[in-house]
């Protein structure tokens, strides 16, 4: 259980001063001095840049998730930001919190509530929401955020914007908004424990619904994007339409998973595996299960759900020994799936993809980049892959 020992101020403001300080005149000379030489660097094909920005991203996740805690307030779902094209979503109609989801919501003590959510538009000329109904063919971006259930923000102002708006800046599609929804975050201990699962996935049912029957687009011509916990919730939400009980609210046209957490277990883990190996050329940082994350999103069900409930790990290699995944994606939508050979999540990513691609063929597109890093489109300088894998989604997407 992380302490967070320089939470508070004015600890919290003389630590960060100090790192600041030892970063920029110690750690950041010592690591220029250790890459100068490729055959040094966490992976011999990164510029001197790209060694600098992982590490400097992982000593700031270091300090954010062992030391201090958030260094700023960031848009939450109490309130909706003015001037960001924000809209208030109303809460979920409790006809389609059916089995198994309202009964974890019982376990959780936890009901849909009305959430903010986030319009952004290829051109600032476009209106979003739409004044008219949309027209029958034209798509929407539903981008569900990563931040391991418990950072990061739907705000267009957040990192990960990024990628619904490098999305909607591809030229040859006809996609011109994109919508993301302001989820509950999970937290547990030493700050409140409140947003647990399946907080999150009512939260992104909520803003499905909104799409739908307030705005007015067809299921089909919703393209659900998730990168890291984001992905994770994409599929949960895919899986639990497809067991909805109801016409009026069914699976989306496509899926677009980049860098998708999708084993909250220990199965992945395990020696020489990619969350072990791939420690120094990713910026996510392995932390012992039950990590902070993995406990504030599990609660109160008990860290042994993530073995077995595949809306919490679908790649799980426990999962009823693996004999419940056979046939789990059969009847899927189109899905993109993209991983990066130098990130954590790596192995089960593959996992991942073996199991859609024994049930879907040819409607699984998958992207792998050797030396990517973890959620690699979130970042400019993370190139030629950030670059090739938007050409490779573009490609999927007028496909679609």
């Amino acid at each position: 259980m992380r302490s967070l020992p320089y939470r508070h101020q004015p600890l919290k403001f003389l630590y960060i001063a100090w790192e600041l300080f030892s970063t920029s005149f110690i750690r950041v000379p010592l690591w220029i001095l250790h890459d100068l030489l490729p055959a040094l660097r966490p992976r011999q094909s990164w510029s001197l840049r790209r060694c600098l920005s992982v590490r400097l991203i992982r000593r700031a996740s270091w300090v954010m998730s062992r030391q201090t805690g958030k260094f700023l307030s960031t848009p939450d779902h109490l309130k909706l930001e003015p001037n960001s094209g924000g809209v208030w979503i109303l809460p979920l109609p409790l006809s389609y919190l059916q089995k198994p989801l309202s009964t974890w919501a019982r376990a959780a003590q936890v009901e849909p509530i009305r959430i903010p959510g986030y319009w952004q538009t290829s051109s600032p000329n476009l209106k979003a929401p739409p004044d008219d109904r949309p027209k029958p063919d034209e798509k929407v971006i539903y981008h569900l955020h990563g931040g391991g259930f418990t950072y990061c923000s739907a705000h267009p102002s957040d990192t990960t914007a990024n990628i619904p708006r490098s999305l909607l800046q591809l030229r040859t599609l006809n996609i011109a908004r994109s919508f993301s929804v302001e989820y509950r975050l999970a937290s547990t201990k030493p700050f409140d424990v409140v947003h647990p699962f399946p907080t999150a996935l009512i939260d992104c049912l909520s803003g499905y619904h909104y799409l739908v029957h307030d705005v007015g687009y067809r299921e089909e011509n919703i393209i659900v994007v998730g990168d890291s916990a984001g992905g994770n919730l994409a599929l949960a939400l895919t899986r639990y339409l497809r067991a909805l009980d109801s016409p009026k609210l069914k699976q989306p046209g496509a899926l677009l998973l980049l860098s998708p957490w999708v084993d909250l277990s220990d199965s992945h883990t395990t020696p020489g595996s990619s969350i072990l190996t791939n420690s120094a050329s990713d910026y996510d940082i392995y932390e012992p299960s039950p990590s902070w994350p993995q406990t504030a999103y599990l609660q109160p069900h008990g860290y042994g759900i993530a073995d077995f409930n595949e809306y919490i790990s679908p790649a799980s290699l426990l999962l009823g020994v693996r004999s419940k995944v056979v046939g789990s994606y059969q009847g899927w939508p189109k899905t993109c799936l993209a991983a990066g050979g130098a990130e954590l999540l790596f192995d089960e990513i593959r996992t991942l993809k073996e199991d859609m691609e024994n049930d879907m063929g040819e409607n699984l597109l998958y992207i792998e980049k050797k030396d990517a890093s973890h959620d690699w489109l979130l970042w400019e300088w993370h190139e030629p892959e950030r670059g090739e894998t938007l050409k490779d989604i573009e490609k999927w997407l007028v496909t679609l």
